[in-house]
């Protein structure tokens, strides 16, 4: 019976000692991946949209601009990372969209990526109603 009660105790007290010492861990300002790479230090256009009808997609190529001095890092900003939302049309209002994530932008500097996005056999798309835009 001693030995069950001693154990229990031992049990008990380690497991306050790790509750009360990860409580008292705090994450430090600026810390990787604890805050937000603001969506407005970073422009993108469309450069080109391609159809092929044989496999029912749009490769859309775009840039992605880092007008701000400082470096967007996927690492960095792991808890937050920023994604580009490419949406393509059809002429009968249908929407279809694909998401992909940015890896690392520069400061000031430009990278270009495209994106394939699939639509509906069937479906005529019209490249007017492109549009990207950057999500978290």
């Amino acid at each position: 019976m001693k030995t069950i009660f001693k154990k229990s105790v031992i049990a008990v007290i380690v497991l306050s000692l790790s509750v009360l010492s990860l409580s008292s861990c705090k994450k430090k300002e600026g810390e990787r991946g604890s805050d937000k790479f603001p969506l407005t230090n970073l422009t993108v256009a469309i450069t080109s949209n391609v159809i092929y009808p044989s496999s029912n997609n749009v490769i859309v190529s775009y840039d992605i601009k880092n007008i701000s001095g400082a470096d967007y890092t996927i690492q960095k900003y792991q808890l937050n990372p920023i994604k580009v939302r490419v949406v393509i049309g059809t002429t009968d209002g249908t929407s279809y969209q694909a998401n992909l994530f940015i890896s690392d932008v520069q400061a000031g500097k430009t990278v270009a990526m495209e994106q394939a996005v699939g639509y509906g056999a069937g479906k005529t798309v019209d490249l007017t109603k492109t549009k990207v835009e950057l999500i978290y």
